[in-house]
């Protein structure tokens, strides 16, 4: 044919084309191949050698290329996964991922299925559960790098290294700018310019800004009625 090579295995190996020879034997079942990578090949399916592994399913295979070919079904699962949106019906709100979505529809339906052994109380996210429990064993697992004081919750350690190492006050005011370390006293504080007062007493119908200013008011019902 006039074919050009290089290398003389390879001009051998392509003269088989022309000859029809295949040198190649297979001792298990007599058949005979042109290369002898295709006789390596042909004899793992007597063996059922299976050399390489998928990581991600667990599945073998005989070649290499058979892998490769296979795990990319896998790379356009993931990318298809990442493009899925999950919507929730009852309120419209979206989630990259199913298990997100099912936490968050737990707020509409009310489900708590994580409950706590000691007294029952029963939570919607584990991990509600698990920083609940902390109160009933005293764990405080969460230190303080700076003065080794302990917490049994993570915003409470971040609360007290904010406001008593860092001096940060990352709470800010809106109507007069004051900062605060905690975002409950910012909306305590904002009351004060919006003289909302949501806590009425049921006796006397006064209004209050804040629930301790409403219990120590009640306070002074009760004192009335002993005298």
């Amino acid at each position: 044919c006039g074919k050009v090579f290089t290398c003389r295995s390879k001009l051998k190996q392509h003269q088989y084309m022309h000859t029809g020879e295949k040198p190649f034997n297979c001792q298990d079942c007599g058949k005979n191949f042109r290369k002898r990578w295709n006789l390596l090949c042909h004899q793992k399916r007597h063996t059922n050698e299976k050399k390489f592994l998928c990581n991600t399913c667990g599945k073998h295979f005989d070649f290499r290329s058979h892998l490769i070919k296979h795990q990319r079904t896998h790379t356009v699962e993931r990318l298809s996964s990442l493009q899925k949106e999950y919507l929730c019906e009852d309120c419209g709100k979206v989630f990259t991922r199913r298990n997100k979505l099912n936490e968050h529809r737990r707020i509409h339906t009310g489900e708590k299925p994580y409950k706590c052994w000691d007294c029952g109380r029963s939570f919607t996210l584990s991990s509600h559960a698990i920083r609940h429990r902390h109160t009933h064993t005293g764990e405080r697992p969460y230190i303080c790098s700076d003065c080794g004081k302990s917490f049994g919750q993570r915003y409470h350690l971040w609360r007290h290294y904010l406001g008593v190492h860092t001096g940060q006050k990352p709470f800010k005011c809106w109507y007069c700018g004051k900062s605060f370390t905690q975002r409950w006293n910012v909306l305590c504080h904002q009351k004060t310019h919006t003289k909302e007062k949501r806590f009425r007493c049921n006796m006397c119908r006064k209004d209050f800004c804040f629930i301790s200013d409403l219990v120590k008011h009640q306070r002074s019902h009760m004192e009335e009625r002993l005298y």
